[in-house]
């Protein structure tokens, strides 16, 4: 009987450790920040990507599964007293060489064993129950592991267990030893996974919001403007365009310096998102200081109404310029709007940049309706 429940305890235990190996390989690369604990594995130095830079400044290393086995099976030998290592005939770390029983179930392994178990005599009047059962290379394993020669479905090597039992027969202690790490498997796989979702997420938004401004960027405007051209060729509906350029701001750094060039930006970034008045409403910063508007189903005087209402709230703003000719902070601004008017999503942005253009031409701080006709332009907001 207690044998029995001895290897029906270290096959739990198995079973759970090749269930978060199994996660952590399907779910590669892995993440977690650098710290104290987890240091870059040396044994993934030359692979691309071991290490990345996180969404917080932070450093993110790459955890493959035999790291993260060595991780849980500190914590299960510092919390729990349990301990479980992997080992092979031909390690890759030198650390996982196999001691002389566990040699030797290794080699019964590649005699076509299943799993070796058996009790010696343990420390503080307690026995010991060894167990192993094998490692077999798969895909994945074969990232790191395929140099030395493995195939997959190979004997890699072989995940030993070592659980310590009471003389007394008492039972209970063990079984929530056992139980406990169970748990403490799962928790990790839930933390890691919770761990890795948020990174993933992180980086995802800070691959498209732009850092100093903290708007969408111009890879993000791309993708918003293919969505919403397709959209707007299958539903025949207006889609508007608004591109629009701080005035002088080259001399605006000059005059005032460059922190105060990055406040400017944020400033107007932030105005000009206020002016936004439905959630589909789209701004970006396209890059230095220009800026680019997406309004769907929005006709000419729609897109004409919002760019109106950015002149006049930087206009009331009063942002001081001493390099510009209007003393004040302006913008200049291309719109255009499709309804089966250009031919490409392409043709559409290069039309509001000519917009924008002749807007800058004829002496900035206005807006002007592309197509270019001679009734295109509004008079500068300090004329309205």
């Amino acid at each position: 009987m207690r044998k029995e429940i001895a290897f029906e305890s270290a096959r739990a235990l198995y079973s759970q450790v090749l269930s978060t190996r199994l996660w952590n390989a399907t779910h590669g690369p892995v993440y977690v920040p650098v710290s104290d604990e987890v240091q870059p594995n040396p044994y993934l130095q030359g692979l691309p990507h071991r290490e990345i830079e996180g969404p917080e400044g932070n450093t993110l290393t790459m955890v493959n599964p035999a790291y993260m086995t060595r991780q849980i099976s500190e914590l299960a030998r510092t919390h729990h007293g349990v301990i479980f290592t992997i080992t092979s005939l031909n390690p890759l770390r030198p650390e996982n060489v196999p001691n002389a029983w566990q040699a030797d179930a290794l080699r019964q392994f590649e005699a076509g064993v299943s799993e070796v178990g058996f009790f010696v005599e343990g420390e503080a009047g307690e026995r010991q129950f060894n167990y192993m059962a094998p490692l077999f290379a798969d895909a994945p394993c074969l990232v790191c592991h395929g140099h030395q020669g493995y195939q997959e479905g190979d004997i890699r090597g072989g995940l030993a267990v070592s659980l310590s039992f009471s003389r007394d027969g008492r039972w209970f202690g063990l079984v929530a030893s056992h139980l406990a790490i169970a748990l403490l498997g799962s928790l990790i796989i839930i933390a890691l996974g919770g761990m890795l979702s948020r990174s993933y997420r992180l980086l995802s938004v800070s691959a498209k919001v732009d850092p100093l401004t903290n708007i969408p960027n111009r890879g993000f405007f791309n993708e918003q403007l293919a969505l919403e051209w397709a959209r707007n060729q299958r539903e025949k509906t207006h889609l508007g365009l608004i591109m629009l350029d701080i005035d002088y701001f080259k001399s605006f750094n000059d005059t005032l310096g460059h922190q105060a060039g990055d406040n400017c930006l944020i400033h107007v970034a932030n105005l000009i998102q206020a002016q936004l008045e439905r959630p589909a409403d789209f701004c970006a910063r396209y890059g230095g200081e220009e800026f680019v508007i997406l309004l769907p189903n929005t006709d000419a005087l729609g897109a004409w109404h919002i760019a109106k209402k950015i002149h006049q709230a930087l206009f009331m703003e009063n942002l001081q310029h001493p390099a510009s000719v209007f003393g004040r902070v302006t913008l200049s601004a291309g719109i255009v709007v499709e309804r089966g008017t250009f031919d490409t999503a392409e043709a559409m942005l290069y039309a509001a940049d000519i917009a924008l253009y002749q807007a800058k031409s004829e002496g900035r701080n206005r807006s002007i309706l592309g197509p270019i006709t001679s009734s295109s332009s509004a008079p500068p907001i300090s004329q309205v």
